[in-house]
């Protein structure tokens, strides 16, 4: 038998089977979309780790934890703060006294007025002064106590403030996973003196990978962005899996030296078969035709 004919008929079999425009891109690398090293936000020793290498994780999980007794009593202390400012804040027993005030003394005086009506010398000029001198200061008195009431309720609300803040101090004091994953890899253990930025825990999504690979520009017809992809990789065993995506990005440079371009891929990680750092081949479907 003559194998190199039989191979050559194979290979135009496959040709003709194949629509003109679908492209092979091979030893495609496969990288992390999704991935995030996870610091510490706040100095402090290190009291728990809630997970172990392998775990998933879901988004605003608690990964770790550093000692926070400090900041539970200054939240506790802002709390206890907020709670007296809100009180001085709702109270208006002043103004309410001053009104009262007010009332009287617009009574005393109203009726001084009405005897002078009647009886032209029964109120001295000096006392209707000393009355009317009195209805102001109650109106004054008022008016301090509007000041005063409103003084207080922006000082409530400075008090809540400073309870967030504590609170917001607090909460840095867990560390959250920024995302769906699974725990790849810890550095550190519970005792251990942290600072803030240090990487402790690193989050991966392997449910989509990124496929990257480089085609000869003279090859790309028309647009590749969003073309389906279908990704081939070898398992032990000589055994082929296939794995769907689609093009995501094309760079608008070629190499000058080999005219390649770096073209890249989201592959669909099926069953989590595949790993960052395994290598596969990149077929890109058929450009869609307008009807």
């Amino acid at each position: 038998m003559n194998w190199k004919l039989l191979f050559a008929v194979l290979v135009w079999m496959s040709a003709q089977a194949a629509p003109a425009d679908e492209m092979r891109v091979e030893n495609v690398g496969l990288t992390l979309i999704d991935k995030a090293d996870v610091p510490v936000r706040e100095a402090g020793a290190l009291s728990e780790i809630c997970v172990r290498e392998g775990d998933a994780v879901q988004a605003g999980q608690k990964l770790a934890q550093l000692e926070d007794v400090d900041a539970q009593l200054q939240l506790s202390r802002a709390r206890i703060a907020a709670d007296e400012a809100q009180h001085l804040a709702e109270n208006d027993v002043p103004l309410r006294l001053a009104q009262k005030a007010l009332e009287l003394a617009e009574l005393d005086l109203r009726r001084a007025q009405e005897s002078i009506e009647r009886f032209p010398k029964s109120v001295s000029a000096s006392q209707l002064d000393r009355l009317k001198l009195t209805v102001e200061k109650a109106q004054l008195e008022i008016e301090l106590a509007r000041r005063e009431q409103t003084s207080a309720a922006n000082k409530a609300k400075a008090a809540q403030n400073e309870v967030e803040l504590a609170l917001a101090l607090l909460q840095r004091r867990s560390v959250l996973s920024p995302l769906r994953g699974v725990v790849n890899e810890i550095k550190g253990h519970p005792g251990e003196w942290l600072t803030p930025g240090e990487m402790l825990i690193r989050v991966v999504n392997v449910d989509r990978l990124r496929a990257e690979g480089f085609v000869v520009a003279d090859q790309i017809t028309g647009s590749l962005v969003g073309r389906e992809t279908r990704l081939q990789v070898k398992f032990p065993g000589e055994r082929v899996e296939e794995f769907s995506g689609r093009v995501t990005y094309v760079s608008s440079e070629a190499n000058p030296v080999n005219g390649s371009v770096r073209i890249s891929a989201e592959i669909e990680n099926r069953e989590l078969l595949l790993r960052p750092g395994q290598s596969g081949t990149l077929i890109l479907g058929a450009a869609e035709t307008a009807p």
